[in-house]
């Protein structure tokens, strides 16, 4: 609030295992923030589906990636490339605040993620390019094996020095986790008519169901109730992209 009461634009990025609900709350309709979240779902809180962008002036500056158990660091690599970079890069923030819990790592004994230090550090990598040197700040949050914790946050500092490297992405997982990984990238990309959200939404809907047994969360019902087109950050797509 110090920062924008200032007139500054502030992203923050949340990779900690579980969904940030109170920072997404406090900014939910601030457009001068953009909150980033990549968390297990579902976990506690039981917050941070697709379909929570913000409300009011706010709506679409908050990014929600929910991903199933098993999720691995593949999937975190594509859609901080295909997704992530490109929407704080378009937001252009004076600030990058980094909510940076390492319990999504596959030794930890709380969460069922499958992250290694070496995916933090290629996901830090990434967002040093996003602000100016010296406005990154990084929160230690959760993390709850030593030793990964230990070799996480040093992989993040050496990510955050070195800056984007030229490592190989993997493709998408196959399964649950590809399907988030495109859906995000959909929802990221729609020209911010209503309606259009609301089909990509339920068409990520129907193929999630089907992968993993279940019902998802009604789309329809989590569309923000003051959502405003007109606010939602977009990025240019190519119509005859699939």
């Amino acid at each position: 609030r110090h920062l924008t009461a200032r007139g500054e634009r502030v992203a923050i990025f949340d990779w900690d295992v579980h969904h940030g609900n109170g920072t997404q709350q406090i900014f939910y309709d601030d457009p001068g923030v953009l909150y980033v979240s990549l968390h297990e779902f579902p976990a506690y809180p039981g917050t941070g589906w697709m379909t929570e962008t913000g409300s009011g002036a706010g709506a679409g500056f908050t990014l929600n990636v929910p991903w199933p158990t098993g999720t691995s660091g593949s999937s975190y690599r594509q859609v901080t490339d295909r997704v992530l970079s490109p929407v704080l890069n378009q937001f252009k923030p004076d600030w990058l605040l980094v909510s940076a819990g390492y319990d999504a790592h596959r030794a930890d004994p709380l969460a069922g993620l499958g992250l290694v230090a070496s995916d933090y550090e290629y996901m830090a990598g990434r967002l040093a390019e996003v602000v100016p040197s010296g406005r990154i700040a990084v929160f230690l949050e959760g993390g709850y094996d030593l030793e990964a914790l230990h070799d996480s946050a040093a992989a993040t500092v050496r990510g955050l020095a070195a800056g984007p490297g030229d490592e190989h992405v993997p493709p998408p997982e196959q399964g649950s986790a590809g399907i988030i990984a495109d859906g995000a990238y959909r929802i990221s990309t729609t020209a911010g008519e209503k309606t259009v959200r609301i089909t990509a939404l339920e068409k990520t809907g129907k193929m999630l169901e089907g992968a993993m047994g279940a019902s998802v969360p009604e789309t329809r019902d989590l569309i923000p109730p003051k959502y405003n087109s007109e606010t939602t950050l977009t990025r240019t797509v190519d119509p005859n992209e699939s």
